[in-house]
C-alpha cells in the first residue's frame, strides 16, 4: 500500500470521513483486496455495504462482497436470535436466571438493522451457582462442548469469566459467563446486581438483556480489557449508542462510571468514536472525562491490528506490565499448565508465547502497538 497503514485505512473506511484525499485515489486493486480481507477478519463488511456502498472510488467487486455479506450476517443473526430465545426458554423452565450479553442487545436494540452487526459466539449471563447446572441443560439439548481441558469444570469457573465453550447442534457457539470479565489487575471490581436489574428484550421477546447503562459499561471495560483488538465495530457500537442517548440516564451513567471505576474506559470508546467516526458521540452521551490526543491517535494501531497478531501482543502485555512482578509473571505462565491436557501442549503454548513476544517485536508495527498497550494499561490504571 505504498508505506501506507492498513490500519488506519480500515479506521477511517469504517469512519465517515471522506475517501476523496490522494491517498484512496492512489490504492491498486490488490491493496483495496487487502484491506477488505482485514474488513472481513473484523466483521466490518455488512456495516460498510451500509456506509461505502455507494462510494466508486471502491471497487465494484468489493462493494459486491459486502452486499453478499449484509445478507449472509442478516441471515445468521435471524438463526441466533432463535438460538437465543430457545436457550431462554429452557433456562427459564429451570428457573435458572439469564441475560444475554453485548452483542445481541447491540444488534437487536442499538444498530438500525441486525445483521450490520454481526456477532460471533453467543454469550450469557447466568448467576455464578447455576452455572455448571446451566451448562449440563444444553448439553442435554445436544450441545457438545468445544473447548477442551484439563481443569476440574468447578475450578475454571472460579478463575475464569466464563466456562469452557459449547456449541449447538446447528453450530452456535455459546460462551456460560459468571461475571463480565476476568479480575487481573486492570479492571474495576466487578459489578453486582446484573441480573436483578436486566430487562426484557423488547426485539426478543422471551429473551433478557442487561439493563442499558450495565450494557455501556460491559462493552467499554471489554474494549479496555482486551487493549481493543475487537477491531473497529467498536467505534459503530458507541456511535450507534449516540443515536439512542435519549433512552440512556447520561447523568447516572457516568455518576456510576464515577464511582464504579470504569469512567476512563467509557471515555475512551466515546472520544473515539467521536473522534473517527465524526458522530458527534461525545457531545451526545455528555461524556465528562477528558482523554489525552495521544490515546486518541493510538486508537487505529489497536482497533486495526491483524488478527494473527492479537496472542503476541497480549503476551507482550503480560509481560510488559509493570505493576506485576516477575514472581507473579512466572505464577500466571505455570497457572495456565492446567488447562491443558499435555505436558506437550502446554509447552507448545509456552514456546508460542516466548516467540510471539521477541520475534513479533522486532518489527516497528509490533513495536507501535506494543507501546501503545503500555500507555493504555498504564492510563487505564492511574
Amino acid at each position: 500500500m505504498k508505506g501506507l497503514p492498513i490500519d488506519l485505512l480500515l479506521t477511517e473506511l469504517v469512519g465517515s470521513r471522506p475517501l476523496d484525499d490522494e491517498r484512496w485515489r492512489d490504492l491498486l486493486a490488490t491493496d483495496w483486496e487487502a484491506l477488505d480481507r482485514l474488513a472481513d477478519d473484523h466483521r466490518c463488511r455488512p456495516a460498510l455495504h451500509r456506509l461505502r456502498g455507494g462510494e466508486q472510488i471502491i471497487p465494484q467487486s468489493i462493494r459486491a462482497g459486502w452486499v453478499e455479506s449484509f445478507r449472509a450476517s442478516t441471515l445468521a443473526a435471524l438463526a441466533k436470535r432463535a438460538e437465543l430465545v430457545r436457550i431462554a426458554r429452557d433456562l427459564a423452565e429451570a428457573r435458572i436466571p439469564m441475560a444475554a450479553l453485548k452483542g445481541a442487545w447491540l444488534a437487536w436494540e442499538v444498530y438500525p438493522e441486525p445483521g450490520l452487526r454481526p456477532l460471533r459466539d453467543l454469550d450469557i449471563l447466568v448467576p455464578p451457582d447455576r452455572a455448571l447446572e446451566a451448562r449440563t441443560r444444553l448439553l442435554d439439548l445436544g450441545y457438545k462442548q468445544c473447548e477442551e481441558t484439563a481443569l476440574p469444570l468447578e475450578e475454571w469457573a472460579a478463575r475464569y469469566k466464563h466456562l469452557p465453550a459449547v456449541i449447538s447442534p446447528e453450530g452456535h457457539v455459546v460462551e456460560i459467563h459468571t461475571r463480565l470479565w476476568d479480575d487481573d489487575g486492570r479492571m474495576p471490581p466487578q459489578p453486582i446486581g446484573l441480573l436483578e436489574r436486566r430487562i426484557e428484550s423488547a426485539a426478543m421477546p422471551g429473551l433478557f438483556v442487561l439493563s442499558p447503562i450495565d450494557n455501556v459499561m460491559h462493552l467499554a471495560v471489554h474494549a479496555a480489557f482486551h487493549r481493543f483488538d475487537g477491531g473497529p465495530l467498536m467505534l459503530l457500537d458507541f456511535a450507534m449508542l449516540a443515536e439512542k442517548a435519549n433512552a440512556l440516564d447520561l447523568p447516572a451513567l457516568w455518576d456510576r462510571a464515577a464511582r464504579e471505576g470504569w469512567d476512563r474506559h467509557a471515555a475512551l470508546c466515546v472520544h473515539a468514536a467521536d473522534r473517527w467516526t465524526q458522530s458527534g458521540t461525545a457531545e451526545a452521551l455528555a461524556c465528562p472525562v477528558t482523554v489525552p490526543e495521544e490515546m486518541l491517535s493510538d486508537v487505529p494501531t489497536l482497533i486495526g491490528k491483524p488478527l494473527d497478531a492479537r496472542e503476541s501482543d497480549i503476551a507482550a502485555a503480560k509481560l510488559t506490565r509493570r505493576d506485576i512482578g516477575v514472581g507473579k509473571k512466572l505464577r500466571r505462565v505455570l497457572a495456565r499448565r492446567e488447562r491443558y491436557d499435555s505436558l506437550s501442549e502446554y509447552g507448545r503454548w509456552v514456546g508460542g508465547e516466548v516467540r510471539n513476544t521477541f520475534a513479533k517485536r522486532a518489527t516497528p508495527g509490533d513495536r507501535m502497538r506494543h507501546d501503545a498497550i503500555a500507555r493504555l494499561d498504564d492510563w487505564l490504571r492511574a
